[in-house]
Parts: structure tokens; C-alpha cells; sequence
């Protein structure tokens, strides 16, 4: 079995790149199992909470 942690933010076509690209490892004829961590910027910015 193969792990892959796939970061993904808002741009759609990186997002099916990088699934492309793991449907394309060698382990993909048998079982991967994939972790997706979707990365987003809060809409206040970098401002730490007070």
C-alpha cells in the first residue's frame, strides 16, 4: 500500500494535476490510500487572533 498526502488549495487545475500525478504512481494498479489537506488563507489575511 502507498500513502500520499496531497495538498490542495483553490486552483482547480493544479488540484487535478496533482491527482493526475498520484493515479500515475506505479502503486496505482494496487492500493493507495490518499490524505487530502485542502490549504486556504482566512479572509482576514495573516492576522494572528487576538
Amino acid at each position: 500500500m502507498c500513502a500520499v498526502l496531497l495538498l490542495v488549495d483553490d486552483e482547480e487545475s493544479r488540484a487535478r494535476a496533482q491527482a493526475a500525478a498520484v493515479r500515475d504512481l506505479p502503486a496505482a494498479d494496487e492500493e493507495i490510500h490518499v490524505d487530502l489537506l485542502h490549504v486556504h488563507e482566512d479572509a482576514a489575511g495573516d492576522e494572528e487572533p487576538e
